[in-house]
């Protein structure tokens, strides 16, 4: 157990409140060789954000026995922040009642930060994808814009060309006008 940096602790439930623990466990969260561990004292050093949870799983232990498995962080003397997993059982009498638990708890924030980090970068990639994504679409959409409203410039000068040469022909500009039309609409389909 000191090899694999696991704390280990036991509670005789009928007993009391307080529990055995390793001098590993009271290293990984901070208590002093002499200092009596309580489930209050313990509850001091889990984070406030993670208290009412474990505090869940305990009675849930207490009320239904068996094993059980919990990650929560703990506020170190120092003031750092450190993940713990503690994985436990209770052991019940005859009558159903818990009469011991017992159970190892590790410091687990390397593989937290680490998870952490994962999370950062899947979503640093996940938004990379996004924004690729939207550049490929403005560029597409940019080019399918650009070829009706090209066409639609190019007609337009076709007509002022004509009326200034004097050659309005009723015909042509009734063909250009279609043409200027049918570009407006298929740039409008465009952005629909």
């Amino acid at each position: 157990a000191d090899a694999a940096n696991l704390g280990l602790w036991v509670w005789n439930i009928p007993g009391g409140e307080e529990r055995w623990v390793t001098e590993k466990w009271r290293q990984l969260f901070g208590f002093a060789d002499s200092e009596p561990v309580t489930f209050d004292r313990f509850l001091e050093v889990v984070h406030p954000g993670d208290s009412e949870r474990v505090k869940q799983v305990v009675q849930h232990m207490l009320e239904h026995g068996g094993e059980y498995e919990v990650e929560y962080r703990i506020t170190r003397p120092d003031g750092s922040i450190r993940w713990i997993a503690t994985h436990g059982r209770v052991e019940l009498d005859e009558r159903g009642k818990p009469v011991l638990a017992r159970g190892v708890s590790r410091d687990v924030t390397k593989r937290k930060i680490a998870e952490e980090d994962a999370g950062r970068r899947r979503e640093q990639v996940e938004l990379l994808g996004r924004v690729s994504l939207l550049g490929e679409m403005t560029a597409s959409l940019a080019h399918e814009l650009n070829q009706p409203l090209a066409a639609i410039v190019n007609n337009a000068t076709a007509a002022m060309q004509y009326i200034e040469q004097g050659k309005l022909d009723p015909e042509q500009l009734q063909e250009i006008l279609t043409d200027v039309v049918g570009d407006g609409r298929r740039a409008s389909d465009i952005i629909h």
